[in-house]
């Protein structure tokens, strides 16, 4: 993420409710490091720093919005329902939703970076599946991959973030736990090519059923150009295939 990313995207965001721009300004090159964890930004590498306040279970990331401006946070991304105390020399924008906005300015530096993006998910093998692709990748050309297990709504933003323009492939997971995350990880993501490594019972609890899902985890590959999954899935590759997406897979079919 660059600085010149954050500004333009505030140019064009339509989830901000109100700006207060007031940072110093710097050069649109100048890296962005961007995190909800108030703790990391004293640590991180040389450059503009961003912190997004979030609700937690525990903690509320607004009542750090000082200790991120004292360890160097000059942009903040906060919730309209807040008044955040002053923050000298930043732009303080106020949304309804933190991390909606969060996910909007990746998807913006996403497309910027032009990088073909592989996404994985199903119900487990997603990190093993991606270092493997990584290692087949990587001799080839400079990939990008998203760090340990970083495929949550807070983790892909956050992955993603770290991805630049020089990066000719990415690949990056996406796990969910509830009905209607995916499509915000496939807004966030938008894949050129998916990989659905498995379906679970994990997370079947919060679903109305196993066909929906996986109705869920196929929304990662609205628009892809084509996917891979294991031959046994012959439903989720039907009900791709009904949506003009290509489907390569390995394995038996149910019916072998």
């Amino acid at each position: 993420m660059t600085v010149g990313a954050w500004k333009a995207w505030l140019e064009s965001a339509s989830t901000v409710h109100a700006v207060t721009a007031a940072s110093v300004p710097m050069p649109s090159g100048t890296p962005l490091f961007i995190t909800q964890d108030s703790r990391a930004l004293e640590a991180a590498k040389p450059g503009a720093r961003a912190f997004v306040a979030l609700p937690g279970n525990w903690h509320d990331g607004h009542a750090f919005l000082e200790e991120a401006h004292a360890n160097g946070a000059r942009y903040f991304l906060v919730s309209a329902s807040v008044q955040p105390p002053d923050l000298p020399e930043s732009d303080v924008v106020r949304c309804a939703d933190p991390i909606a906005a969060w996910q909007s300015l990746t998807r913006q530096w996403r497309d910027a970076c032009g990088t073909s993006i592989i996404a994985i998910t199903g119900s487990n093998g997603k990190t093993t599946v991606k270092e493997w692709l990584l290692q087949l990748i990587a001799p080839r050309t400079l990939a990008f991959g998203s760090p340990r297990s970083y495929n949550s709504q807070v983790g892909v933003p956050l992955a993603l973030s770290e991805m630049t323009p020089h990066h000719a492939w990415g690949v990056v997971e996406a796990g969910i736990s509830h009905p209607g995350e995916m499509a915000r990880l496939a807004d966030c993501i938008g894949p050129n090519v998916g990989v659905l490594t498995h379906l679970g019972e994990a997370h079947l609890e919060n679903f109305a059923d196993a066909d929906a899902l996986r109705d869920e985890k196929l929304t990662l590959f609205n628009g892809c150009d084509w996917v891979a999954m294991p031959g046994y899935l012959d439903a989720a590759a039907q009900e791709l295939r009904a949506q003009g997406i290509t489907v390569h897979t390995w394995g038996e079919s149910e019916h072998d």
